[in-house]
């Protein structure tokens, strides 16, 4: 879905979340970081809005949404229950 609406420099996050979570001995951090690309603050994920042609793309947004708030809960999930 970032590829196909040009949204390039969240796919190469998100392509080094999955080689690192793929390789990484400590998997928390990686969810960690995750969850900090939901921070408030100006240009974090939480911030992107899909378009093209200067026209918001509202399925395509609602679909990320979705899609955020599975990962989001996925990553807080996967640390409570790996808990040290």
């Amino acid at each position: 879905m970032l590829c196909e609406n040009n949204a390039l420099d969240w796919v190469q996050v998100f392509e080094r979340f999955q080689e690192d979570f793929n390789a990484e001995q400590n998997k928390k951090s990686v969810a960690r970081s995750i969850i900090n690309i939901y921070r408030g603050v100006m240009g974090s994920f939480a911030d992107l809005v899909l378009q093209k042609d200067m026209k918001m793309l509202v399925e395509e947004n609602d679909q990320l949404a979705a899609l955020n708030h599975e990962l989001f809960n996925a990553c807080l999930n996967y640390l409570e229950v790996n808990k040290e």
